[in-house]
């Protein structure tokens, strides 16, 4: 069993969803996610209640507009379970 952390950008103008990248370390996502914010200029998130709905999809860490945001980051994890084959 392994963890990973799945980085996502979401278009909720234009209802697009795109894995921006697999990470197996929480650190790895979040420097990938820094980097991200600033070549494309979004701003890290680090109190943001007014999402709350969108909150439910996994933790919003950048947003492209702090008072109405049209693009969002998410980080979310999963477990990969490696299942043993029997006969």
């Amino acid at each position: 069993m392994s963890l990973f952390y799945i980085v996502e950008l979401e278009s909720s103008h234009l209802n697009y969803n795109e894995i921006l990248g697999k990470f197996n370390s929480l650190i790895n996502s979040y420097e990938y996610i820094s980097q991200y914010a600033k070549n494309n200029n979004f701003t890290i998130i680090m109190e943001y209640s007014m999402l709350s709905e969108d909150q439910k999809k996994g933790s919003i860490i950048a947003v492209n507009n702090y008072r109405r945001p049209t693009k969002l980051i998410y980080i979310r994890s999963e477990i990969l379970k490696k299942r043993k084959l029997t006969m």
